[in-house]
């Protein structure tokens, strides 16, 4: 998946875009608001409690919703597909910390049209959110297909049932949670959690699973 890190798109322009910042943490979400509002991009809203997020993104509409990969009470993989089904015209954009292969296979899960690192702030970071709130999808075709191969060959410890292994593979094609319930006849309740079992199963928790930031930090 390096291709993805070297993301340059030296096509897009300079636009404003409304952007909703879903981040746990009090500090960085100032500290993104400044970089923001430093290249003409206007905060719709900030929060970083899943439910609140969730709730102010369908009123609001931002053109893109920038998700936490540490949010503490809720799956950041999970709040992005809720964001993807209550809003389909709000694409997200995973903000993590090390840009690692479980990152970026998370977010392709998530159903983000991207992925960028913390730790890479300024340009690439701003680049990234306006090439998604352009539209585009900043995963390459080999990309989620690697993810795709991944997930036919992976044999985690409790193994996946047949039922999980088929919500992961629909989710890294690019299927709603909507598309999938209707296609596998399941009712929301038993697909989600299906959903987050499969989840759990590779390694991503319900929630964070350390918070490292000062309590006084924090949102």
């Amino acid at each position: 998946m390096a291709g993805h890190d070297s993301f340059s798109p030296g096509t897009v322009r300079d636009r404003p875009a409304r952007v909703f910042l879903v981040c746990g943490h009090r500090m960085e979400q100032q500290a993104l608001r400044e970089m923001l509002a430093g290249e003409a991009l206007e905060v719709a809203g900030a929060t970083g409690s899943a439910a609140e997020a969730l709730s102010a993104i369908p009123v609001l509409l931002p053109q893109l919703a920038l998700v936490d990969t540490a949010l503490r009470d809720a799956s950041w993989i999970r709040v992005c597909r809720r964001i993807w089904d209550a809003s389909p015209a709000v694409p997200c954009l995973t903000l993590g910390s090390l840009g690692t292969r479980e990152e970026l296979r998370g977010s392709i899960l998530a159903g983000a049209r991207g992925h960028a690192v913390r730790m890479v702030r300024g340009g690439d970071l701003v680049r990234r959110i306006r090439a998604v709130a352009a539209g585009e999808d900043l995963f390459s075709a080999g990309e989620r297909e690697a993810v795709l191969s991944e997930l036919r060959l992976s044999q985690p410890s409790p193994a996946l049932t047949s039922t999980e292994r088929r919500i992961l593979l629909d989710c890294a094609r690019g299927c709603s949670d909507t598309e999938m319930t209707r296609r596998m006849g399941l009712a929301r309740p038993a697909f989600e959690a299906a959903l987050q079992r499969a989840l759990a199963k590779l390694g991503y928790p319900a929630t964070a699973p350390r918070d490292p930031w000062p309590a006084a930090l924090r949102a």
